[in-house]
């Protein structure tokens, strides 16, 4: 049974925990500051272990740990790094899952608090007040959690060239072309842990890793955290397939004056590897109520909210709106069929006409405001890794060489 840590603080024995607001680890009881060590004698090089080393992922399991706060004994997942201990409340940190060789390189420290979180969700569920229910919005405040999202960040150049057959028409040949170019990838940011949602690891584009900093165990006490479970040889053979296909798709893409192209021959390489293993920060919170279940996350940096699309919601003055364009017509339209009246009768076909249009008027301002609303938030169904990631290639080859025969 392994020891879970408990971050002590060197001067007075109390609990050590990043404070978001002062960027550095500060004791709760002392209130002394700190700054982290660098844990680690040397960093990983993770393209020579990937190519060297078949790393076999374990299956994830639930394994006991021993608190060294309590003594008391708890469980965890085999892929988590901290947990709380649910006798003594501390926050512990589970460093044997984090051996040598499965330690992150680096950490985006939080700099958005959690109150500033439950903020920014909700000015924007405040922003659509009127088609959002009471259940939705009172959730906020206890739904939000921080986790440190394990990725990979790869990095890398793309180079080569192509020749293609051009067919100006049906099996008729005109040219030779070649094209050849590079394409450079910066921190492009790969899964590493097979629990995590796709539209969670598309959307975070937008952390700036030149903040990042060393790993230390005291960086992640009080947030849910854990280690890679897709292996760092794993990710290297997915991660080249994608980068050269898309690389070889820009040259493709790039003979469009042709009827028709067929290749020929190719010799396209990657260069200058480098692979990171990086933890960054989220906030995020699952929202439920009697229809949907609506998922947010706050860049834990920049404060960049994704979520779902939110819906149109009945809301109890809608509903109530509703019903009394409804039942004035009905009452008019009783009072006409038993008096026979033209003045009724005119009355009737007003009210009617003038629910009809109080209806659309409302409905299209609810959609109108949701909307704008919507405008505040990334999409999580427009995320997409490819149009968001993979860029365009770099061109220093365009060359035809014109030919006028019969392919058989």
């Amino acid at each position: 049974m392994k020891e879970a840590k408990v971050c002590n603080c060197p001067s007075c024995g109390g609990l050590l925990k990043f404070n978001i607001k002062v960027q550095k680890v500060r004791c709760n009881y002392c209130q002394k500051t700190f700054l982290t060590d660098d844990l680690s004698d040397d960093d990983i090089n993770w393209i020579d272990k990937a190519e060297n080393e078949n790393e076999i992922i374990k299956p994830e399991r639930l394994k006991e740990y021993v608190c060294s706060s309590c003594g008391a004994v708890i469980e965890a997942f085999s892929a988590d790094t901290t947990a709380k201990c649910l006798y003594c409340g501390c926050d512990l940190v589970l460093s044997s899952n984090f051996t040598k060789d499965a330690q992150p390189d680096e950490i985006v420290p939080f700099t958005i608090t959690r109150e500033k979180a439950v903020s920014i969700l909700n000015d924007y569920l405040e922003s659509v007040h009127y088609s959002v229910p009471k259940e939705l919005k009172n959730g906020v405040q206890e739904g939000f959690s921080g986790f440190y999202v394990p990725v990979w960040l790869y990095n890398c150049r793309v180079s080569g060239q192509m020749e293609f057959y051009g067919f100006k028409a049906y099996k008729t040949l005109d040219a030779i072309v070649k094209r050849g170019g590079h394409i450079d990838y910066v921190d492009f940011p790969v899964k590493a842990n097979d629990k995590i949602e796709e539209w969670l690891i598309n959307s975070v584009a937008n952390y700036d890793y030149s903040k990042a900093v060393e790993y230390a165990d005291e960086l992640i006490s009080g947030f849910y955290s854990s280690r890679y479970t897709i292996s760092a040889s794993d990710t290297l053979n997915e991660v080249r397939k994608n980068v050269i296909f898309n690389f070889e798709r820009g040259l493709e893409n790039d003979t469009y004056e042709f009827y028709t192209i067929k290749l020929k021959q190719k010799d396209v390489k990657v260069y200058n590897e480098k692979l990171k293993y990086v933890l960054v920060p989220m906030w995020i919170c699952r929202l439920r109520d009697r229809n949907w279940t609506h998922i947010f996350a706050v860049n834990g940096q920049n404060g960049e909210l994704i979520g779902d699309e939110l819906k149109l919601y009945a809301t109890k003055r809608i509903k109530i709106f509703n019903a009394a364009i409804l039942i004035v017509p009905l009452i008019l339209g009783i009072i006409y069929n038993s008096t026979n009246s033209i003045l009724w009768e005119k009355a009737f076909i007003a009210a009617v006409i003038l629910s009809i249009l109080l209806f659309i008027i409302v409905l299209a301002v609810r959609n109108n405001r949701l909307k704008k609303a919507n405008q505040k938030v990334i999409q999580i169904k427009d995320l997409s890794l490819r149009e968001k990631y993979y860029k365009d290639v770099v061109f220093d080859k365009r060359e035809k060489e014109a030919l006028s025969e019969e392919v058989k």
